[in-house]
């Protein structure tokens, strides 16, 4: 490479040693399948590089390096992060398309909505007569439907491929192993290639503004350098008394199970006995109905406290409580806020909804430090509208 561009846009494709799709880019078995790079020639046409070995890949990003050329990546978060776990680099000179997407328009919801319509009544009517199109995100797609002039997704011929061998719609990013290697090659450029567009758009419109995106940017990798450093090491988690713990709650669980039944065994046992009733009424034949209690006899029915409609033919049907709550849809609320209400049965359960909670938890602990024992904690550093980090899957 004789011309030296100031910009290379790049992006990985990842998966472990199994072929499995991953970005959990912490794990000994996660690899960088591949990696794109685009960027303008001197006559300010695309060209890009395509490669498919990591040996290959840290050689081109070492040169990238060493010419001192500034990297961009849409969710820099992650190339970051893998870049660190595969190759033990940081990339001294990078810029996110996602962060500036996020500054300049701040996925793109509000700022539609003030150029395309210019009053709450104009949105309703455009929603009303199907003319209503908003490309809200800071997805790459998104963000280029929204940005790009006549731009068109990239993707989607990619994403009907995986859908037709056997990925779910939605979830294609995900399923990217169903792609031959020159179809993963082909969108894999084409990210970067659209990354590379979209940076020069959006740098060109905040210069424009007079808005230098500097210092927000220095702050905001700042950040993500912590982010993935806490990632990758993880917190280490005591399996032991986890498991323990997930016992003893479900062990509480049952007891109050078996102290709600216990208090409430007759009211429970009429409601039982009217539903077998009202299901053998249905039955067309004497034999029919003979047939259905015998099957029940030794088998109680069980009174599910987790059901909204039980609670309310208990709560409401037979205890006479009063609904002071209710749904959108008109029904009784029996969320924890509400139990109380219900006097001493709501109490019980409350503690039992408390307990759920607290269980569920723990169980999603369990199944985040399966791998190593340690909890690798998923923030998205370019996050909610209000600036704020997310939580969620770590990904591009």
């Amino acid at each position: 490479m004789t011309y030296v561009p100031k910009v290379i846009a790049f992006d990985y494709e990842t998966a472990l040693l199994d072929g499995t799709p991953s970005v959990e880019h912490y794990r000994h078995d996660f690899r960088a399948i591949s990696c794109a790079f685009s960027w303008y020639r001197e006559d300010g046409q695309i060209k890009s590089a395509f490669k498919s070995d990591e040996c290959e890949i840290r050689k081109f990003l070492q040169y990238i390096v060493n010419k001192g050329i500034v990297l961009v990546a849409h969710n820099a978060q992650f190339e970051m992060g893998v870049t660190k776990s595969r190759f033990k680099m940081w990339l001294p000179k990078i810029h996110d398309t996602m962060r500036l997407v996020q500054v300049r328009d701040n996925g793109g919801k509000k700022y539609q909505e003030q150029q395309v319509y210019h009053s709450s009544i104009e949105i309703e009517e455009a929603k009303l007569s199907g003319k209503w199109k908003m490309h809200s995100g800071l997805g790459l797609t998104s963000a280029c439907k929204r940005l790009l002039p006549g731009y068109e997704n990239h993707k989607e011929k990619y994403h009907k491929l995986i859908v037709k061998r056997g990925g779910s719609k939605g979830s294609e990013g995900s399923r990217l192993d169903l792609l031959t290697k020159e179809e993963l090659m082909h969108y894999n450029v084409a990210d970067t290639e659209n990354t590379l567009k979209l940076y020069t758009q959006v740098v060109g419109d905040l210069k424009k503004d007079n808005y230098n995106p500097a210092l927000d940017h220095r702050l905001y990798l700042g950040s993500v350098k912590r982010i993935i450093k806490s990632y990758i090491k993880g917190v280490k988690v005591n399996l032991t008394k986890l498991r323990i713990t997930i016992f003893v709650l479900e062990e509480e669980i049952e007891n109050i199970e078996k102290a709600f039944h216990k208090r409430f065994e007759k009211e429970i046992a009429d409601i039982l006995e009217e539903r077998a009733c009202m299901k053998a009424m249905v039955l067309k034949t004497e034999r029919g109905m003979y047939d259905y209690f015998e099957r029940l006899k030794g088998k109680p029915l069980w009174f599910n406290t987790n059901s909204g409609k039980q609670l309310e033919e208990l709560f409401v049907g037979r205890l006479g409580f009063e609904i002071k709550f209710r749904t959108d849809k008109g029904n009784p609320r029996f969320g924890a806020a509400f139990l109380p209400n219900y006097g001493e049965g709501g109490r019980i359960l409350k503690g039992k909804k408390t307990t759920m909670l607290t269980l569920s938890q723990a169980k999603n602990l369990r199944e985040l430090s399966r791998y190593d024992g340690r909890w690798h904690i998923d923030l998205k550093a370019c996050g909610t509208a209000t600036g704020r980090f997310a939580g969620g899957r770590h990904g591009h």
